[in-house]
């Protein structure tokens, strides 16, 4: 029989005055889980669920419900709860895999180009990039049972970070875009349409918290969410749910017919977002492609999450493979992880799921720069910046209106409605 165990000791710096008790949830994905092991986009496949990781998943959500505006208060608050180097944390968390998990090893064809099956391409694009593996190995189902140990007045506190999770998070590497999702009936019990989710969220929005997109971490007060409810007939199939979210969100971002213009062999053509005009009209490099867009100087596209890669293709005129990224400055580090969740949600009616989008309260890097390799190339303007969409002029057919935020754009196309 399979089985795998993890143990974490209560901590022995808890007081023996102190009355803690055990909170128990039953476990299984709901969409394939990427990576999650030590070795990036490798699996554990022997213990493919890590404390570690887990600690990390509901220290993140434990933040996002805060209202704290002092960084040294919401760092000593938390480190109280979840531990630190000077402090043992107060949370305990055991694991144990139920069954087996089933495993699927995606394949490179003759052209070296990995074969995804029945998953998304656009979500899992990374794995393209790993030339050094011939094939990669993810976790397509699993069940696994958490315990959790902790003093009796966290309960309800540890509690609303493991629904936060269930809700909106997962296991592995690209979990904002629904990898690694998670069910638990007990967890869902509560959540039987999307205005359920909803009215939960409002519960973290407080007095005098900052405005939308103006957080200085990512937060649940003042954030956004939306969501379309679908009623399946027969057996359900998350994953065939989550790869037509996804669909949408692809053509969104770069799909023929919305991202992008068609060209007359039904490829790719020209993108109708500004960023690749804005980086020709820096750079000076054209090849056949004129400068036209009207909304340029702009890169709205930085609203869902940077590092941006733009490359410039080898074609008849164009340079060769010219690659440029979008991305805060090097003393900032290389990322500003997207504050959009895109997600399936299971609810507690085993045939009804929502389709969600849930965009953190986070504020923009202060400085966004373009680099061309190691060199900066362009530091935003304020008028170029992702959420500088007032005034802004969009072509008809474009992803975005006119004047209309990234934002909003993002849950028009998706075809969503916003608690409000």
């Amino acid at each position: 029989m399979y089985r795998c165990l993890q143990h974490e000791m209560p901590s022995p710096l808890e007081s023996v005055s102190r009355k803690t008790g055990v909170l128990t949830y039953d476990m299984k994905l709901l969409t394939p889980m990427v990576g999650g092991g030590v070795e990036s986009w490798k699996p554990d496949l022997f213990c493919p669920v890590r404390i570690q990781s887990i600690k990390g998943i509901l220290r993140f959500w434990w933040r996002t419900m805060q209202n704290i505006q002092r960084y040294d208060v919401l760092i000593a608050n938390e480190n109280t709860l979840w531990g630190c180097s000077r402090n043992a944390s107060r949370v305990a968390i055991n694991v144990e895999i139920k069954a087996r998990p089933e495993i699927v090893k995606l394949e490179r064809d003759e052209r070296d180009r990995v074969q995804y099956g029945d998953l998304h391409p656009y979500v899992l694009f990374p794995l393209q990039g790993q030339k050094g593996m011939d094939r990669f190995t993810l976790i397509r189902s699993m069940k696994f049972r958490l315990v959790i140990r902790c003093p009796e007045s966290e309960w309800e506190t540890v509690d609303k970070c493991m629904t936060l999770w269930v809700l909106f998070g997962g296991l592995g590497a690209r979990t904002r875009r629904g990898c690694g999702s998670l069910y638990c009936s007990k967890v869902m019990e509560e959540f039987q349409s999307g205005e359920d989710v909803w009215e939960f969220l409002e519960g973290f929005t407080r007095k005098g918290s900052p405005d939308f997109a103006s957080s200085h971490y990512p937060s649940l007060s003042n954030c956004r969410f939306a969501w379309s409810e679908i009623d399946v007939q027969g057996e359900a199939d998350p994953i065939g749910i989550w790869s037509d979210f996804l669909d949408k969100y692809y053509r969104f971002r770069q799909g023929p017919g919305v991202g992008r213009d068609t060209k007359d062999n039904k490829r790719p053509g020209r993108t109708r977002w500004p960023e690749a005009d804005t980086i020709r009209d820096i750079t000076g490099i054209y090849g056949n492609h004129v400068p036209m867009h009207p909304a340029r100087p702009w890169f709205p596209r930085g609203a869902y999450g940077l590092p941006i890669e733009t490359e410039f293709r080898n074609d008849s005129t164009d340079p060769v493979d010219i690659k440029f990224r979008l991305r805060p400055p090097k003393d900032l580090g290389d990322r500003w992880p997207s504050p959009v969740i895109l997600k399936i949600i299971k609810l507690s009616s085993s045939s009804r799921f929502l389709k969600a989008c849930l965009i953190l309260n986070h504020r923009l890097p202060d400085e966004i720069v373009l680099f061309q390799d190691n060199s900066v190339l362009h530091t935003l303007k304020p008028d170029e910046m992702p959420l500088a969409y007032s005034g802004k002029t969009m072509p008809s057919n474009a992803p975005l209106s006119s004047g209309q935020s990234p934002y909003d754009a993002l849950i028009d196309k998706l075809g969503l409605q916003e608690g409000r």
